[in-house]
């Protein structure tokens, strides 16, 4: 569910040297009825596909789309599978701090996904899953908080219920190798939280990954820059000030 420390969870992966974790942009799931039996052998497939990236698809607000190199990405695939054009994506991400070549996770960071892990496992069936929960009533607040119009509690908790429940449904379904991590361990013992996690991800755990205040602060200057005024401020209760604010407040 939004609003259960996704962003920071996002952050601090990123931090790892062998990790991609990218933002939300549901490039995904928005392309996947149309471009998941297309034949990326053809040049205007590729084209098609990277044009989806000119234009808004999301009613969430996207910061970031694929560099201008990612149509040669595509074209020097030996496999150009849909699931490995995806991973293109991801790793022509405009912020990533980490080298590609080095990178063995790429992290999707979709609370929306939650609602289509029957989909994902057939595009990726081999990925694993981290579920993060936080304290429904501390969610449901933070979500009549920042959300743009008038909520009931009631209707927060309801939707709270509904993610996990379809979470786990398609966990029981397809099986599906998962990680469950709270945000309040996470906040108060981030340590052990990111050690056990790593493990998980058969990541090597640093302590750099404790730093990502700084990278929050990067990633709001490139949004200052390259985002209208009027989307921009948008954001910044909801997806920027917070994450900074975090740790100094607990």
């Amino acid at each position: 569910m939004g609003r259960s420390g996704t962003t920071m969870l996002t952050n601090m992966l990123n931090l790892n040297p062998n990790v991609i974790a990218c933002p939300e942009n549901e490039f995904v799931m928005f392309s996947f009825n149309d471009f998941k039996n297309k034949d990326f052998t053809k040049e205007t497939v590729i084209d098609e596909f990277v044009n989806l990236f000119e234009h808004k698809f999301s009613k969430i607000i996207s910061f970031w789309k694929p560099g201008k190199e990612l149509k040669q990405s595509i074209l020097n695939l030996t496999e150009k599978s849909f699931a490995n054009v995806c991973k293109q994506v991801y790793l022509n991400y405009p912020f990533a701090i980490n080298n590609p070549e080095n990178v063995t996770c790429i992290v999707d960071k979709n609370p929306i996904y939650s609602l289509y892990l029957n989909e994902l496992n057939t595009l990726f069936p081999n990925s694993k899953y981290i579920i993060l929960t936080r304290d429904y009533r501390d969610n449901a607040l933070s979500r009549k908080k920042y959300s743009d119009k008038e909520t009931s509690i009631y209707t927060l908790g309801a939707s709270w219920n509904y993610y996990y429940n379809c979470i786990f449904k398609s966990v029981k379904k397809n099986n599906l190798n998962h990680y469950i991590i709270r945000y309040e361990d996470l906040v108060n013992n981030p340590s052990d939280s990111l050690y056990k996690l790593c493990d998980f991800m058969e990541l090597s755990f640093n302590d750099e990954m404790l730093n990502f205040q700084n990278l929050a602060k990067d990633i709001k200057k490139y949004i200052e820059q390259n985002l209208p005024e009027n989307e921009y401020s948008k954001l910044k209760p909801c997806t920027i000030t917070w994450k900074i604010r975090l740790l100094k407040t607990e």
